[in-house]
C-alpha cells in the first residue's frame, strides 16, 4: 500500500487535516501542537475503521495505491450528541452516514444512510456500524483494500498473552512458522521475538545482530515466560550486556534502546506494502544510534512507506529536505507544506536544515 493524500476531519474534536499528501519516505516537522500526532492518528484510525470500528463524528477523505491501482475511500460516521469522543476499546457504535469506495474510475461501493450498493446492485441489509471494507472484505475488489489498511500499523508496544498452543510449532515447518509471526507482525515485539527464538529461525539472529551492531554493549536477548493462566504466558525480554551475568528486564531498559529494537524487529518481519507510522523518532537516542538506525531503514530491501514524525534536528537532518513536511496550524485546520513550496533547501542540504529552523511555519506553526 502507498498512502497519496489524506483530509480528515473530526467533527467532535475539530481537528481538520486537509488534503495531506505523502511520500515514500514522508518526515513531518514542525512546531509542538501543530498536529504531526494527530496525523498519525488519523491514519491509525483509518486501518481500525477498516478492520470494523467505528468512531463518533469523524470524516475522512483517503487516496491510496495498491496492487498496482489506484483507490479512494471517502465516508463519514454520525454524532451521537452530547457524548464524549469515542475512545478504541469503548462497547459503544456509531451509524456511517455515508460512505464510497472507488478503484480508479469505477465504483466499487456506494453507502448513503442504510442503504448499500456494491458494484450498482444493493446488497441485503449489513451492519451500519462497520465500514463497507469490512463487511465485503470478501468479495472480490475489496478484499486487496481490506488487506491494504491491516498494512498500516504503528510501532507502539501492542504485546499481550500467548496461549498454550502459540507455544508448540509442532505442526508447522520454518516457513509456516515465519509466515505466521509475519502475520501478526504489529501486534507486538517481545512476542514476535520470542517466537523467533523458540524457533531457531534465522531472523531473530539478523535482529541481534543488527541491535548489538548499535548498541554494542549488548551481548545477548534472551526470555523468561511468566504463567498467568492455566493457558495463557507472557514472554519477558530480557539483556545481557558485555562483561556482567546480571540481566536487565526491557521495562527496565531505556526508552531510546527499547524503540531501537522495536524499529529493528519491525523492519526484519516487514512485508512489501507495509506503512510504518513512527511517532517522534529519536527520542531517548543518541546521534549514534540514531545515524545507525537510519543506515537500517535505508539498507532495507522491503518496499515499505515511512511516515515519521521527530523534533530532533539530528533526525531532521538525516532526511532529505526532498522529505520533509512542514505541519502548520491555523484553528483546528492543520495543513503539510514541502520545503520547495517554503524556498527551503534549493543550495544544499546543510543550508535547508539552516532555513528549516529560521522559518515561520517551523518555529510558530503558522505561515
Amino acid at each position: 500500500m502507498k498512502i497519496k493524500k489524506l483530509t480528515f476531519i473530526n467533527h467532535k474534536t475539530g481537528w481538520n487535516i486537509k488534503d495531506a499528501q505523502f511520500d515514500n519516505t514522508t518526515l513531518l516537522v514542525g512546531a509542538s501542537g501543530v498536529g504531526k500526532t494527530q496525523i498519525l492518528r488519523a491514519l491509525q484510525m483509518l486501518s481500525d475503521i477498516a478492520n470494523g470500528y467505528s468512531f463518533e463524528g469523524v470524516e475522512w477523505n483517503i487516496s491510496f495505491s495498491q496492487g498496482g491501482k489506484d483507490y479512494q475511500w471517502t465516508g463519514e460516521f454520525g454524532l451521537a450528541g452530547g457524548q464524549e469522543p469515542l475512545n478504541l476499546g469503548t462497547d459503544n457504535d456509531f451509524p456511517i452516514v455515508s460512505e464510497r469506495l472507488m478503484e480508479g474510475e469505477i465504483e466499487l461501493v456506494l453507502r448513503k444512510d442504510a442503504v448499500l450498493r456494491y458494484k450498482g446492485k444493493e446488497t441485503v441489509k449489513l451492519d451500519s456500524y462497520r465500514s463497507a471494507i469490512d463487511v465485503l472484505k470478501d468479495e472480490d475488489g475489496v478484499y486487496c483494500v481490506y488487506d491494504a489498511f491491516a498494512q498500516v500499523y504503528d510501532l507502539g508496544n501492542r504485546d499481550g498473552l500467548l496461549s498454550c498452543d502459540e507455544l508448540s510449532s509442532d505442526m508447522l515447518n520454518r516457513e509456516q512458522q515465519l509466515a505466521y509471526i509475519k502475520a501478526r507482525r504489529s501486534w507486538g515485539v517481545v512476542t514476535n521475538l520470542y517466537l523467533l527464538k523458540k524457533n531457531q529461525l534465522p531472523e531473530f539472529h539478523t535482529i541481534c545482530k543488527t541491535f548489538s551492531s548499535v548498541f554494542p554493549l549488548v551481548e545477548e536477548l534472551d526470555f523468561t515466560l511468566l504463567h498467568t493462566t492455566h493457558c495463557s504466558v507472557r514472554p519477558i525480554l530480557h539483556i545481557r550486556e558485555k562483561g556482567t551475568n546480571a540481566l536487565v528486564s526491557c521495562d527496565n531498559m531505556s526508552s531510546g534502546m527499547f524503540r531501537a529494537l522495536v524499529l529493528i524487529t519491525t523492519l526484519t518481519l516487514a512485508e512489501d506494502g507495509d506503512v510504518l507510522l513512527i511517532d517522534e523518532w529519536g527520542n531517548g537516542m543518541d546521534m549514534n544510534c540514531i545515524a545507525n538506525l537510519f543506515d537500517v531503514i535505508l539498507n532495507t530491501d522491503t518496499d515499505i512507506q515511512l511516515i515519521v514524525t521527530s523534533h530532533q534536528p539530528y533526525v531532521i537532518g538525516a532526511f532529505s529536505p526532498l522529505q520533509w513536511k512542514v505541519v502548520t496550524r491555523k484553528g483546528s485546520d492543520v495543513s503539510l507544506h514541502s520545503a520547495r513550496e517554503l524556498n527551503i533547501g534549493l543550495h544544499s542540504h546543510h543550508d535547508a536544515f539552516m532555513e528549516l529552523l529560521r522559518t515561520k511555519a517551523y518555529n510558530t506553526g503558522q505561515l
